[in-house]
C-alpha cells in the first residue's frame, strides 16, 4: 500500500465533526469562542469537520434529522451512526466531551490524554527555543567552541525527538472489532 492509499483508507475511517449552521441567523459570536478554544481545537484534529448549510444537510439522509435544530454540531461516527448533537449555544466543555465520547466507541486514543501531551509538547518546544537563544549568545561569544558544538547536537537530537512524538499524537488507533466501550 503506499503513503497516499494509506492516508485515505485513515482519513475514511475518521469520525465526523458536522456544524450545521443557519445562514439566516445572527448568532455566532458566541459559538465562534467555543471553537477557539484549545481542547476543541486539539480534538478537531481526530475529525473530519465539515461546515454545512442548513439547505443543504436537509438533503442528506443522515443530517436531515437534525436540521430543524440548526445551528446544531453532530458528531458521527466512522459508521455513519450519530454519536452525539449538540444544538446552538455550544459550550467548548460540551463539544470537547461529546468529540470523547465520540473518539471512545470507535479508537483508542483518549482525546484528554492527547491534550495533556500537546501541552507537554508546548512546554518542550519553549524550552528549546530557550536552549537556541543560548546557543546564539554562545556562538556569538565564542565562534567554533566545543560547548556550543555539544549544545548544537543535544538541540538537534531534541528537535528530532519532538518531531516523533508530534508524528505519532494525532495518529487514530482502531479499537480492535466488536470491543467498543
Amino acid at each position: 500500500m503506499t503513503e497516499e492509499q494509506s492516508a485515505k483508507a485513515s482519513r475514511a475511517e475518521r469520525p465526523l465533526f458536522v456544524f450545521i449552521h443557519d445562514a439566516d441567523a445572527t448568532t455566532g459570536t458566541e459559538d465562534d469562542k467555543a471553537f477557539q478554544d484549545e481542547r476543541v481545537a486539539v480534538g478537531a484534529r481526530f475529525f473530519d469537520c465539515v461546515r454545512i448549510s442548513k439547505a443543504d444537510a436537509a438533503e442528506d439522509r443522515l443530517l436531515k434529522p437534525h436540521v430543524a435544530k440548526a445551528p446544531i454540531l453532530v458528531f458521527l461516527r466512522p459508521s455513519y451512526e450519530v454519536a452525539a448533537s449538540h444544538p446552538a449555544r455550544f459550550n467548548a466543555s460540551k463539544i470537547f466531551d461529546a468529540m470523547c465520547v465520540t473518539m471512545k466507541k470507535d479508537y483508542k486514543n483518549s482525546v484528554d490524554a492527547v491534550l495533556k501531551q500537546q501541552r507537554e509538547i508546548e512546554k518542550d518546544r519553549a524550552a528549546l527555543e530557550r536552549d537556541r537563544e543560548k546557543l546564539a549568545k554562545l556562538e556569538e561569544e565564542s565562534k567554533g567552541s566545543a560547548k556550543a558544538d555539544k549544545m548544537r547536537g543535544e538541540i538537534s537530537a531534541a528537535e528530532s525527538a519532538l518531531a516523533a512524538r508530534e508524528e505519532t499524537l494525532y495518529k487514530l488507533e482502531p479499537r480492535d472489532e466488536g470491543k467498543t466501550s
